[in-house]
This record gives C-alpha cells, sequence and structure tokens, in this order.
C-alpha cells in the first residue's frame, strides 16, 4: 500500500497530545516602537516551544541501529502533519532562523512533532488598578479540518504540561501561573472540533513604577507647593521650580 502523506492514518480518531516549554528571554511587555515600551498596553510577547505527538502505525519502522528515532526535518513535507491553528487575540512574529521545526519518527510509529512559535498577545488587564492588576492572557488551539470524531487533542501531562526554562529572563512581566485546560464546549456552525485553551497571568513590577512613576511624580507635586512660601518677586526661584 503506498503512503499517501496528504491523508491522516486510518485509526477511528487520532489524539494529539500537546506539550509546553517556555524559552528563556522570550518573555517581556512590548511597547509601540524601539526600546521605548509602553507599560500601560496589556500586551506581552511570549516564545515558546509547542510539542505534538500522534501515532500512525504507517511509520513503523523496523531498525537495528543505534538511533532511537528518525530526524524527518529534512522529508516534513511527505508526512502528515496536523493543521492546528490558534485562536487568539494577538499576532505571530517571523521566526529569525529559515528552520523552526522538528520532526522525529520512532520505532513504534510515534511522531513527535516540535516547533517555535513566537507570539504578541492581547491581554485582558484592568486598567482602572494600573500598574496593580494581573493582566490575563488566553488563547486556544484546535485543528481547521478535522472534527472531534476524527481528530481529539488532549495535554500530554495534566500536571505538567507547560514548563518553563530555568534561565527565563523578563522584563517587567512575570508569569505568576497558567492553566492548561479544554476549551468550554460550545457549538459551532462548522462543526464540532477538539479545542485545547491556555490561560497566561502576569503580574508587574510594582517597584519599578513605585521608582519611576509614583515617587517622581510626588517629589514634584509636593516641590510645587514651595511656591506658596516664596514672595511674588522672586521670579529666578519660581523659575527654577
Amino acid at each position: 500500500m503506498r503512503f499517501k502523506m496528504y491523508i491522516r492514518t486510518d485509526q477511528r480518531w487520532l489524539v494529539l497530545r500537546f506539550d509546553w516549554f517556555l524559552r528563556a528571554e522570550d518573555l517581556r511587555q512590548s511597547g509601540q516602537s524601539g526600546d521605548k515600551l509602553n507599560f500601560s498596553q496589556t500586551k506581552y510577547e511570549v516564545e515558546f516551544l509547542l510539542q505534538q505527538q500522534w501515532f500512525d502505525p504507517r511509520l513503523r519502522y523496523n531498525n537495528q541501529s543505534n538511533y532511537d528515532f528518525l530526524n524527518a526535518i529534512h522529508h516534513h513535507d511527505k508526512v502528515w502533519l496536523p493543521d492546528t491553528y490558534f485562536i487568539m487575540h494577538g499576532d505571530f512574529k517571523d521566526p529569525l532562523i529559515p528552520v523552526h521545526f522538528a520532526l522525529r519518527i520512532y520505532r513504534n510509529g510515534t511522531v513527535n512533532y516540535l516547533m517555535r512559535r513566537h507570539l504578541i498577545l492581547s491581554c485582558q488587564g484592568h486598567l482602572h488598578i494600573f500598574p496593580f492588576d494581573d493582566p490575563t492572557c488566553s488563547f486556544a488551539m484546535e485543528s481547521i479540518s478535522y472534527e472531534q470524531s476524527a481528530i481529539r487533542y488532549v495535554w500530554k501531562n495534566d500536571e505538567d504540561t507547560l514548563r518553563k526554562s530555568p534561565s527565563l529572563s523578563t522584563l517587567n512581566a512575570y508569569l505568576i501561573s497558567n492553566h492548561t485546560i479544554p476549551c468550554p464546549f460550545t457549538a459551532y456552525w462548522r462543526g464540532n472540533y477538539s479545542c485545547l485553551k491556555v490561560e497566561l497571568i502576569f503580574t508587574r513590577d510594582r517597584s519599578f513604577y513605585f521608582t519611576t512613576v509614583f515617587i517622581p511624580g510626588i517629589i514634584l507635586v509636593t516641590s510645587s507647593f514651595i511656591t506658596f512660601w516664596l514672595e511674588w518677586n522672586a521670579v529666578p526661584a519660581r523659575v527654577m521650580i
């Protein structure tokens, strides 16, 4: 039987397992232009590695070599790959390197598909208590072509699905908690699709705002009251203040 890469495995339904890994130097609050950040905006840049795993019995092979898997990065156009897309309020950033994925095929037919993605997420914050709010960024993943009866999305590890790099660096954006859950059931006009949801909850650096916004503002306002104790004709002193 000839292998057709554009047709998924003929199992009754296919289980896709997802795993996340937040990379180092990848978490920061985005500004409008250049190095000048606009911290009143609730937009965050997140770079991560997304691993998708499934089983395709057509790709089983017998290999007596010492290698545990085959590196199929140069044959990705000959292997069926899921058409996962992101449902979010935000945008993608183009990868800096041309090859931003990895594809491994194991002897038993297990396929690991690893992608590097860079998202700019529009998050929901509470501007009436800014900067003491905790913005929440949420997005979801589902298949564009296959309904839940054909493909089911599940998290690979229920307790440790999203992992942070030990050397994760941040810039006024600290990830305090995350939730990886199935999407609540919603009847779509186009059908019933399996869906996974990610919620990232951030907090801001309060000390940054105290040292750069609040304390300088308090000093500026209190110093302006000194003019009430100056003589009306003390023009140089008023100009200096």
